[in-house]
């Protein structure tokens, strides 16, 4: 799992794993953990709709 924080203003996706369907609504300066290898995830990169940020950072979202 890596940390990434929401560039787009609204971001609604969902990700199937092992234990089901996990739901997510984020917003801008979100920061969230997921994991990287998911398809997903890889192409939300692509698009810029993320970004990877470092693990000092992710407490942020912990508060």
């Amino acid at each position: 799992m890596r940390s990434y924080e929401v560039l787009t203003p609204v971001l609604v996706f969902g990700l199937h794993g092992e234990n089901g369907t996990q739901d997510y609504t984020l917003k801008r300066g979100d920061v969230v953990e997921l994991p990287e290898e998911h398809v997903a995830v890889r192409a939300m990169l692509a698009r810029k709709q993320i970004r990877e940020v470092e693990a000092a950072r992710s407490h942020k979202s912990k508060k």
